[in-house]
């Protein structure tokens, strides 16, 4: 009986595939999150005992670049499993595309203004 409704197929999925991207994706999303909260306040604290910025950046993209890059890999990962209508398979790599486009640009503005802001003061000191 659980075997029948396990095949039991909507638009063109099984139940037992829109359940195994249920699980990757709280799977995915909860290993992100234990390496979040154990790896990222670690870094944060080797980068405060550093005198250097650059380390700072770095965990400020951690945190808001790669991190949500990650969650949404998990998310693509598994969603592309399954057996999509076009639109919305194009409709997940158009989301996928913009974040990347976001998280690009803000990775680059934020490398431009430290260089500017290390310049600037190497500038102040001379």
């Amino acid at each position: 009986m659980i075997e029948d409704f396990l095949q039991k197929s909507f638009y063109g999925n099984t139940v037992l595939d829109y359940i195994v991207v249920a699980g990757a994706v709280l799977l995915g999303f909860a290993v992100i999150t234990i390496l979040r909260k154990i790896l990222v306040p670690r870094i944060k604290r080797w980068s405060e005992r550093t005198r250097s910025t650059l380390d700072d950046i770095l965990v400020r993209l951690l945190e808001r670049a790669v991190v949500p890059l990650l969650y949404y890999g998990v998310f693509y990962a598994s969603i592309r499993s399954l057996n999509l209508h076009p639109f919305i398979g194009r409709m997940v790599d158009a989301v996928g595309a913009l974040l990347m486009t976001f998280i690009g640009v803000w990775a680059l503005s934020s490398a431009l203004v430290y260089l500017i802001r290390t310049r600037w003061t190497r500038r102040g000191d001379a």
